[in-house]
């Protein structure tokens, strides 16, 4: 059986604790995306991973197991291990992997790894860039962490960003996506 550790929800919880208001809040938002990415994304983002046999993972905001079902199918991992603030990982892969409903922003539980991924993850979060450094420390010697986000310097968002003054991925119904991401201040950060 694997362990899942569950999120505070109760609702005396959120009114005492700020933190547990935001949490809250945050999981009704991503409620919306029922926990999906999209297949060229998960593909791009194992490929630019690497995957080998026998290498632990860990995919942050995992979802509903995307990237953690190919891996498992495919390259024979030692660990699986994911993460997400809403607990909707596909009931196949429970046996296979190790799932903690939480918040990213409130730390990532978790042992070192080969390999993390945190597939449009980062621009949900408040605290981004400190949840990308958290993640950077777990990343075993000779890791790659793998991240993606909107690209929000792509020709349509720039003749966007122009005509209506705001980011075609931040748009004002998008309020689940909170912060645009800029590339070299990843890199800056995970070094």
């Amino acid at each position: 059986m694997i362990p899942v550790v569950p999120a505070a929800s109760d609702s005396q919880d959120a009114e005492s604790d700020p933190a547990a208001t935001v949490a809250t809040a945050r999981r009704d938002i991503q409620l919306a995306s029922r926990g999906m990415s999209m297949d060229g994304i998960v593909e791009a983002a194992l490929a630019a991973a690497r995957p080998q046999p026998e290498l632990s993972w860990l995919d942050v905001g995992c979802g509903t197991g995307a990237a953690l079902r190919r891996i498992h199918d495919r390259h024979s991992p030692r660990q699986l291990v994911g993460n997400d603030i809403v607990n909707w990982l596909d009931a196949d892969l429970r046996e296979h992997v190790t799932f903690r409903e939480m918040a990213a922003e409130t730390g990532i539980d978790a042992d070192p790894a080969d390999r993390i991924l945190m597939l449009e993850v980062l621009e949900h979060l408040e605290a981004p860039l400190i949840t990308l450094r958290h993640a950077a420390r777990l990343l075993r010697p000779g890791g790659r962490l793998v991240a993606t986000v909107p690209n929000f310097a792509s020709l349509n968002s720039f003749a966007h960003l122009v005509r209506r003054g705001e980011l075609a991925a931040f748009r004002e119904w998008r309020a689940d996506h909170l912060s645009p991401i800029v590339p070299h201040v990843v890199l800056r950060i995970t070094q």
